[in-house]
């Protein structure tokens, strides 16, 4: 096994490998430890005791399978989001995927403010395929739009809030047009 120890910088501050690593029931026997710490000075590697490094994670840690943001529910992902944050690793991604728990369900709305104005529009001027098929594309438009967004937000590149609403704010202007086109 080993372990990457990084400093606030996230630059490498230590390298630790482990030969073998039994769980004794209450903790972790380390056998073969060996410990390379990246200074100012350089490299400096040296065999240690088991007493100068104890593995924190339980047994259990390492029995949890990865599950995806969107298996979680809302309070449970927030509480990952602290852990990791805890932990000092990045939960942009993670933060993406807690406001898209928001952000999905409010997309039957402001849909359905899309299509009412369509549906009274289509029936006077063109077919029902043709309505059906304005639908169609804008329910696969909503779909592009909101991967791009997620896509964005996932790499820093948009906000988490922005990447997730992003979307609906679009498809929320289209709906406004449509609302006051019809009146």
């Amino acid at each position: 096994m080993s372990i990457y120890e990084v400093d606030q910088a996230f630059r490498l501050s230590r390298l630790i490998d482990i030969d073998t690593a039994v769980w004794t029931g209450t903790g972790w026997q380390l056998n073969g430890l060996r410990i390379r710490t990246f200074g100012p000075d350089g490299l400096m590697e040296r065999p240690a005791a088991e007493a100068d490094f104890t593995l924190p994670e339980t047994f259990a840690d390492f029995r949890v399978a990865y599950v995806e943001p969107e298996e979680f529910s809302f309070i449970m992902l927030r509480r990952q989001i602290t852990q990791l944050h805890r932990k000092g690793i990045d939960t942009s991604e993670s933060w993406v995927d807690l406001h898209l728990k928001l952000a999905q369900p409010a997309a039957s709305f402001i849909m359905m403010f899309v299509a009412v104005p369509l549906a009274f529009r289509g029936t006077r001027t063109s077919s029902l395929a043709a309505s059906m098929a304005l639908g169609i594309t804008l329910g696969f438009s909503y779909i592009i739009v909101l991967g791009i967004a997620r896509a964005l937000g996932h790499s820093s590149t948009l906000p988490p809030i922005v990447a997730a609403w992003a979307a609906n704010a679009l498809f929320a202007l289209v709906a406004g047009y449509y609302v006051l086109d019809t009146n």
